[in-house]
């Protein structure tokens, strides 16, 4: 028998499988790390958060943009007006890195300050809010709205827009909601909060001059086939 016949011994063999197994483990971890810093936030980094095109060139949605980002973004898209639905998040190493792009860009910038995270809150701060998109979409002014996570009190003023501006029944606007949420949600605070607040809001934008007509009757937020909640 040749040197080159010959088997390692079975030390060295059970050396080499164990080195092989300790090597998938550990590429196996790295990845599963990286998959979650990625779904945790970690893309938030190199994408803006929750990121929509609601109509080109017009009208954006979005989370809370990363501050290595959000002068880039708002360039990019030629923003004039950036709805801040999240309110002052001191803690939020990206809520005053915003205000300063959009103050060196000449952005207007618009806080609002009483709308809870899971889509509730003050009537009259949805109100300014919702008129002041409708004024940017008569203008043809390029607009941003964002809140923290961009699924919630966003998503509460597109399900608006939706149902008026793009004639949407309320099963589509509710699925394109869980869309950016990501999942169901438990609570139907937010449904009912859009059912509740929407004739009022059809009523003050009317009063604008910002809505000519809204269907009648107005579609009802909610799965297809949901009863008023």
């Amino acid at each position: 028998m040749t040197g080159t016949d010959e088997q390692p011994a079975p030390s060295a063999t059970r050396r080499i499988r164990w080195r092989l197994h300790v090597t998938i483990a550990v590429v196996i971890t790295a990845l599963a790390l990286g998959l979650w810093w990625w779904l945790e936030g970690g893309r938030n980094l190199f994408f803006p958060k929750n990121w929509g095109v609601v109509e080109e060139g017009r009208i954006y949605r979005s989370g809370r943009i990363h501050r290595r980002l959000i002068e880039d973004v708002l360039k990019e898209h030629e923003i004039q007006v950036v709805i801040d639905l999240a309110g002052t998040d001191d803690w939020d190493a990206n809520f005053q890195p915003e205000r300063d792009a959009a103050q060196t860009l000449g952005i207007e910038h618009i806080t609002f300050k009483r709308l809870d995270g899971h889509g509730i809150g003050a009537f009259d701060d949805y109100e300014r809010a919702f008129a002041r998109l409708l004024e940017a979409r008569r203008d043809g002014t390029p607009i941003l709205v964002h809140c923290g996570g961009g699924s919630e009190r966003t998503g509460v003023m597109f399900a608006w827009y939706r149902m008026l501006l793009h004639g949407w029944d309320g099963a589509r606007a509710w699925d394109e909601y869980v869309k950016y949420r990501g999942s169901v949600p438990k609570s139907d605070a937010l449904r009912t909060l859009v059912n509740e607040y929407f004739p009022a809001i059809v009523e003050r934008m009317q009063a604008r001059g910002l809505l000519d007509k809204a269907p009648e009757p107005l579609p009802l937020f909610g799965p297809a086939g949901s009863k008023a909640k």
